[in-house]
């Protein structure tokens, strides 16, 4: 492998704190909470979309009521979801390496078309929010020069519509005399659950690492969740969205949103007119 690469997948154990601390959980109802203000006019109507136990384990999820204001109700264990890798780091250039993932876990009866009674340990491992996960993903990471990666994830086994906007990316590996400042690593859990990490070389801090969320990876058909960590706590911008204080609060499970809107600031977390990126 060249330098802007680990030549191998670094398995990575849970900190105990995240496994016991209910403010590192992922919501498994991210659809049905007080945050649907950010695409219902009528926030009043928010105040019936609860989440009960039936929806909650429905989905292979857990539930925990007995929480602050603020953390998940109902989480996705950190045994659940995500991908592991079935093939590769493949090759593809000096600048260019593709790994094949597939889900683990799989969905519950009522998401599939013919109903099967599971056994307790099919149970166990059963986990869909929405019953339309993709199985299968190709996963591509390339290299620009010393300090630009960029990763695409797809659909292993069929092709979907892209919208047609031109992205300037030349894939090149780094030189001797331009050595790679970043470098890619492809992480799992002990439960086999891929992450994505990306850090400096020269200094080994990591910028960009979804191993500790890596449950909360979910490759729906019409949801996306990938959820990072971030070296510092100072974060700024990132949409345009209404919000307290100038630096984003990040010690609760708060969501801000990235999306246009076409609305004024009513002083609540919502979209409002810009996007990002």
């Amino acid at each position: 492998m060249s330098s802007w690469q680990s030549s191998s997948i670094r398995t990575v154990e849970l900190p105990n704190f995240m496994k016991v601390d209910p403010k590192y959980r992922v919501d498994c109802n991210p659809d049905i909470d007080e945050y649907r203000s950010f695409c219902v006019l009528n926030l009043s109507k928010n105040s019936t979309l609860t989440t009960s136990d039936e929806s909650c384990t429905s989905r292979g999820c857990t539930r925990d009521t007995n929480v602050e204001s603020g953390i998940p109700t109902c989480y996705i264990p950190t045994e659940k979801g995500g991908y592991s890798v079935t093939d590769g780091p493949t090759q593809l250039s000096s600048a260019m390496t593709q790994y094949t993932l597939t889900r683990l876990s799989t969905k519950p009866a009522h998401f599939r078309s013919s109903f099967i009674n599971p056994s307790s340990a099919a149970r166990a491992t059963q986990f869909s929010m929405f019953g339309h996960d993709i199985e299968n993903l190709k996963v591509q990471v390339s290299v620009s020069g010393p300090q630009m990666i960029r990763m695409t994830i797809r659909n292993a086994d069929s092709q979907r519509y892209e919208v047609p906007v031109p992205i300037r990316w030349n894939p090149s590996a780094p030189t001797t005399s331009g050595p790679a400042k970043i470098k890619f690593e492809m992480t799992k859990t002990t439960n086999q659950q891929v992450g994505f990490r990306v850090k400096r070389t020269d200094s080994g801090s990591i910028l960009f690492d979804t191993t500790l969320f890596a449950n909360g990876f979910i490759y729906d058909d019409q949801f996306l969740q990938i959820i990072t960590t971030i070296p510092s706590r100072n974060a700024y911008g990132f949409g345009e969205n209404t919000h307290p204080s100038f630096r984003h609060e990040l010690n609760k499970s708060n969501r801000y949103g990235i999306f246009a809107r076409d609305q004024p600031p009513q002083g609540f977390n919502e979209n409002l007119y810009g996007t990002h990126p």
